[in-house]
Formats: C-alpha cells, sequence, structure tokens
C-alpha cells in the first residue's frame, strides 16, 4: 500500500505535544484493527493535565510465540508557532508539492508511521509466522511520559520485551541503520536572596552566590571537550553538548533578585563518565550551599554493533556499519531491550523546522522511496508466480539484495529454490549469502573444481553442470497495475 494517504491523513490531525493526541491515537487504533491487530489504549495525563493515549498492539498470524519485530514510534509533534512555507501550504494541510510531502509531522513521525504501516501490508496474516507489534505513545517531544508508562504498564510490551523481540523505532534516519545514540540529562541549582528596591539596602541579590557555580562550569565546559573520557568519537559533535539556562525571578532591573535558578543539560553518550561527572557537578552546587533539584537522567542508547540484529537489518538497508546519532528517542525509555535499532524514512535535518517536509523519493530514502519500491517489486513477482501455481524457482545468479529479498518474502511458501552460483566466495562468509541459504538448499556452479573448492556447507546441497543448451520458455508478464 501507498503510505502517502495514511501520513496526510494523520497529518491533518493536531497533535501538538501541548495539546491532546486522542484524533490521532484513535485513527491509528482504526487503522490497525482494520489490519487484524489486537489493540489496547492507555490513557494519562500530562504534567498539565492534558489527556493524552498510547497504542499499543500486537498481531500473532500464526506464530505460537511471542518473540517477534515491534515497531516504536509517538503521535504528538512539536509547536507550529512560526510555520511558514514557501509554498503557502499550512501546518495541518498536508499538501504535496515539489515531490515532497509538507506539514508538521511528516518528517518527524507521521510520515515514517504510515510508512511503518504500509509494510505491515506487505505481510499476509496467512503468510506472518512471528508476531508484530506496534507501539505508539505521546509526549516523546516533551518528557517521554507516554513511553515510561508504556514500560511500566503494558502487558503487550512486557510479553514482547521477555520473549526477547527485535524492535525498530521509527525515526527518520534516511533509512540508515542507527544502533546508538544521545540520551539526556537535566537538573536545576538555585541559589536565593532577598528581594527589594534596589535603591536600598535591603535587598540580597540570588545571583552573586549562583556566580562562583558557574565558573566552576565554565570549566566543566572545557574538559567535556578535551577529556577523551567524556567523548565519544562516534557522534558528531563528540561531545555532551552541555548546556544552562540561568532564569531570574523578579526581572525588573529596579528589584534584586530573591531567586535565581541555573537549569543545566548535557547529552549523554555511551562508554563515557557522564554518570560521574552528574555526581560531580551536584555535589559541587551543595558544597557551595546551592540547592539541586529535578534530577532527570536519560540513558542513552546502546546496541552492539556487532549483534546479529544491527547486522541483518545492516544487510537488508545495503549498508556496511551502522550510524550513531546526537539526538535522543523513546529508545532512552526502553533500557531493557536488547535489539533495538532506529531506522525510517526521512531526514532529521528536516525534523522541527518551521516548513517540515519529507521527500516521496529521495533516492530511496524518502516515503516512497527506490529502496522500498525494489523490495515491492520482488514482492509483486513472487506473488505472480504464486497466482501461477510455479513450484520451482531458478535462480540464474543467486546472490544479490533481489534474491535475499525473493528467499524472505518465500521463507515460509511451498515453493522450491534452486540457484546457480558464478563465484564461490559466496560460499565464504556472505551474511547476504547466509539469509538466501534459509530458502535455497540447492545450489549448481559451471564446473567441477569449483565445487572441489567449496567447503561443506551444513544443509546445503552444491552439484555442478555444465551448461550446453537453454530451451526457449515462454515469457509471463508482471503486472504493473495490481496491487502489491
Amino acid at each position: 500500500m501507498d503510505p502517502l494517504p495514511i501520513a496526510q491523513e494523520l497529518i491533518r490531525l493536531d497533535s501538538v505535544t501541548s495539546g491532546s493526541n486522542h484524533a490521532c491515537a484513535e485513527r491509528l487504533q482504526l487503522l490497525l484493527q482494520s489490519r487484524g491487530f489486537d489493540v489496547v489504549c492507555q490513557t494519562y495525563r500530562d504534567v498539565s493535565g492534558i489527556e493524552k493515549r498510547n497504542i499499543s498492539a500486537v498481531r500473532k498470524g500464526q506464530a505460537k510465540t511471542d518473540k517477534g519485530l515491534a515497531f516504536f514510534s509517538h503521535s504528538d509533534v512539536v509547536s507550529v508557532d512560526g510555520w511558514k512555507t514557501q509554498n503557502s501550504l499550512g501546518p495541518f494541510e498536508a499538501g504535496v508539492d515539489s515531490g515532497r510531502l509538507w506539514g508538521r509531522g511528516a518528517c518527524d513521525m507521521k510520515g515514517p508511521i504510515a510508512s511503518a504501516i504500509a509494510a505491515l501490508d506487505e505481510i499476509s496474516v496467512h503468510d506472518q509466522n512471528a508476531p508484530a507489534y506496534f507501539f505508539v505513545t505521546g509526549d516523546e517531544e516533551c518528557g517521554m511520559i507516554g513511553a515510561r508508562l508504556l514500560v511500566q504498564e503494558c502487558p503487550i510490551y512486557r510479553s514482547m520485551v521477555n520473549a526477547e523481540s527485535v524492535a525498530v523505532i521509527t525515526e527518520p534516519t534516511q533509512l540508515r541503520v542507527v544502533n546508538t545514540h544521545k540520551g539526556g540529562c537535566q537538573f536545576t541549582v538555585s541559589s536565593h536572596g532577598i528581594a527589594a528596591h534596589s535603591s536600598t539596602s535591603a535587598g540580597l541579590n540570588a545571583n552573586w552566590q549562583l556566580i562562583p557555580w558557574l565558573t566552576y562550569v565554565q570549566g566543566v565546559l572545557s574538559r567535556t571537550e578535551s577529556d577523551p573520557s567524556l567523548r565519544n568519537e562516534a557522534f558528531d559533535p563528540p561531545t555532551l553538548s552541555l548546556n544552562i539556562v540561568v532564569r531570574n525571578q523578579p526581572t525588573a532591573y529596579n528589584i534584586t533578585v530573591g531567586l535565581a535558578n541555573c537549569c543545566l543539560f548535557m547529552r549523554t553518550m555511551p562508554n563515557t563518565k557522564w554518570q560521574e561527572l552528574l555526581d560531580e557537578l551536584t555535589r559541587t552546587a551543595r558544597e557551595m550551599q546551592l540547592d539541586v533539584s529535578a534530577i532527570a537522567s536519560l540513558a542513552p542508547v546502546s546496541t552492539p554493533a556487532d549483534c546479529h540484529f544491527v547486522k541483518t537489518a545492516l544487510e537488508l538497508a545495503g549498508h556496511d556499519k551502522p550510524d550513531a546519532m546526537s539526538y535522543a528517542t523513546d529508545g532512552c525509555r526502553y533500557t531493557d531491550l536488547a535489539n533495538l535499532i532506529v531506522l525510517g524514512p526521512g531526514c532529521i535535518q528536516q525534523a522541527h523546522r518551521c516548513d517540515e517536509w519529507i521527500e516521496l523519493d529521495a533516492d530511496g530514502r524518502g516515503l516512497t522511496g527506490a529502496a522500498i519500491r525494489d523490495a515491492l517489486l520482488v514482492r509483486r513477482v513472487m506473488r505472480t508466480l504464486k497466482s501461477l501455481r510455479v513450484d520451482v524457482v531458478v535462480f540464474n545468479t543467486a546472490q544479490g539484495g533481489h534474491v535475499r529479498n525473493a528467499c524472505l518474502f518465500s521463507l515460509f511458501r511451498k515453493v522450491t529454490f534452486v540457484g546457480i552460483i558464478h563465484t564461490i566466495r559466496k560460499f565464504q562468509g556472505s551474511f547476504t549469502q547466509r539469509i538466501i541459504h534459509l530458502k535455497i538448499k540447492r545450489y549448481f556452479v559451471l564446473a567441477d573444481f569449483l565445487l572441489e573448492q567449496i567447503p561443506p556447507q551444513k544443509g546445503i546441497h552444491v552439484s555442478s553442470f555444465y551448461p550446453i543448451h537453454f530451451p526457449i520458455e515462454p515469457s509471463v508478464a508482471i503486472p504493473t497495475d495490481t496491487p502489491i
């Protein structure tokens, strides 16, 4: 199914974080239920007392286990204040112009949600042999409250985790596999003075007590730039991005400041001593007789690059190594998920902009890009072969991405695949070939001397033959105007 109409429908439902996400959540509930999912709604109130809703869904198909694939996303979007586009399209209009879908959430992340739903449409319930999970939270853009409650209270989530399922957060990554991203940590340091008319001696400006600690923090900032234990070169920037915001009460120039607050925020990274630095910062503040409050930390996400799931995702995406991203996602709450990556269409550079958009193609990395189309083309071929009741398929060159996709789409169908291999290197450690081996158990090489150089393959039978003549077989057209 084309994800564009779904994305447009979701964008037109206002779900800015400061308000309710009910309308969007209800529509997602219907979309998932119509696809055979069992859906549970989790209602809660945010810090402002506004009612929000999480969506948790599972479709087991023919599965006899809880171990499956989970999609994670969020339905809330950032504010539309200052929205302005050159084509005059509004934030909730969801218009298409110049090969782009425009609107708040087009990139982050209603477009990616639509792509995930469209991907699920390619899996028949009758062919599905493992559970598919779909989670949509609220408040990701402000505190990740929905994700926290999902982890604490949702039985579907707990079953999925206990079964050691694999999970994809569908944030925009240009369809690159992200296995690690930064987290976050914040706290507030306060000093107290006496507010009084500044023309008198009755006041005491709270800033004077805070300034020494600010000077100390400036030194800490320099350390974060140079200390190897506080840097991680996998990220850009490779630092904790320490930032402070100072607020005074009152702010009138003719009144001495009675309260000075310094809010400190840093982006935590795996394999750094950020926790030790947090302890030092708060301890030093207390030693300076300052109040410390509202300490909140979110752990960074880090799934090992050599994890089987990461390696499989890289092979399917056609990339050599995973990426590290400097932003945070709800993944910071999913610390009990061992197999977690971030992967979705669109570019994070377009998120949160006053003219947010997502490319519809973008050389395969957009909402309906070539990478998705290639997979759907293979899917169409496999369905055509099934409709023709073909029970044996011979691949003249049984290697590469298209053959891999064909094997995955037909893994549990009663059709025999046979492959001809032209280079024996494919039997010497190719990960893509190992995926193909799941379906193809019989191969041929084109000479006896090649056969002699192939090491034994468990469960795989390899023979040789010398092609002299191939009969001309009738061709069959693959329909292009039928649903994929």
